[in-house]
């Protein structure tokens, strides 16, 4: 394990975060600068095993299941797991505060070996760490209950930050609609970022043949987790017109243009306990339709109704049908409860509880 030092910046006003800046994830970005504007420097670290950073007094730990990113194979997981616990036990014995940020309960599209050795992993992690936070007040029972260990650690949450630079002029809409080939007059209803089998593209493709007008058009747009999901896309979409494909790597100008292009959004995922893809969608002032879950239920009554509306899950036609017949709201989504810098200091102060 390699250490880093400055021992010109007082120890309380640095803390880590594992993982660092991860790929096409703004999100470690612009919580940064919201620390920063609460006075906290946030340094990335690769994985806690490998280093240490003594003048930190705090490590954020994010998304632990980073493990799962590179293994190789069940036995190279355990080895992993095994040495990131090893590594999160020196940084406490170092003195350090450590706060696990639950992005999700438990991770998505994993075999259930898979799952086995996350819970394992994650009942040890819930006994190393000082207390854990939310991306949102409501979702801390689902915390629980996904990891029971937690019960009686100290809680705090912060709100996801919106995301910067999302919104577009209409004109940059009009140029993309007319690329994508959507005449003026219809209606483009998209599903973009990543494609995984737990964002339900298989439920809204049978839901749209189903619901569809003559004047609608699907747009499914983004990277595919894994092949098998691609081809499937693929046959099922075969023969119709009325759906349109980009699957592969968007850059962010090009998730944001075609965000921009579309009417309405939809993301049916399922088991998800936070949704980056939900505070795109309101930073970029669009509605969306997902599942009635406690984030959701929360964010809507936060940006003003109209903007994320839900439904209890299976999707239906008649629910499909129904948000593409509400009128778009009076006002604007209020998404000033999204600020970076106010996540920043809910971060901040629960450091300094813990600390204290």
């Amino acid at each position: 394990m390699t250490t880093t030092t400055d021992p010109a910046r007082p120890t309380e006003w640095i803390a880590a975060t594992w993982p660092g800046q991860t790929v096409r994830n703004p999100f470690v970005q612009i919580l940064t600068d919201g620390l920063a504007s609460a006075g906290l420097e946030l340094r990335p670290i690769s994985r806690p095993s490998q280093m240490l950073i003594p003048e930190a007094s705090a490590l954020l730990i994010q998304w632990p299941d980073q493990i799962f990113w590179h293994a190789t194979g069940t036995l190279d997981l355990i080895q992993r797991a095994a040495r990131e616990i090893l590594g999160l036990w020196r940084w406490r014995r170092s003195g350090k505060t450590l706060i696990w940020v639950v992005h999700n309960a438990v991770p998505h599209d994993r075999s259930r070996t898979e799952r086995r050795i996350w819970a394992a992993y994650t009942h040890m992690l819930a006994r190393l760490v000082h207390g854990y936070m939310t991306l949102s007040p409501a979702t801390r029972d689902a915390v629980l209950k996904a990891h029971p260990g937690l019960r009686g650690k100290p809680f705090a949450w912060f709100r996801h930050p919106a995301y910067r630079d999302v919104l577009r002029e209409e004109s940059v809409a009009s140029d993309t609609r007319e690329k994508l080939g959507v005449r003026p007059g219809q209606v483009l209803i998209s599903a973009i970022g990543m494609l995984r089998a737990y964002k339900g593209i298989d439920e809204l493709l049978t839901v749209f043949g189903q619901a569809a007008r003559n004047d609608w058009r699907l747009l499914i747009a983004g990277r595919p987790g894994m092949r098998s999901l691609y081809d499937e896309i693929q046959r099922r979409v075969a023969g119709h017109p009325s759906v349109i494909m980009d699957v592969r790597e968007l850059s962010d100008d090009e998730l944001a243009n075609y965000v921009a292009a579309s009417d309405r959004l939809v993301a049916p995922y399922k088991d998800y306990l936070h949704s980056g893809s939900l505070i795109y969608a309101v930073s970029a002032a669009r509605m969306v339709l997902t599942p009635s879950t406690p984030f959701a239920r929360d964010l809507s009554d936060l940006v003003g109704a109209g903007w994320v509306n839900t439904y209890n899950p299976p999707l239906t036609p008649g629910d499909l049908r129904a948000f593409m017949e509400r009128s778009l709201p009076a006002a604007p989504p209020d998404i000033s409860s999204l600020k970076p810098s106010k996540a920043g200091r809910d971060i901040v102060d629960f450091i300094e509880r813990l600390r204290r």
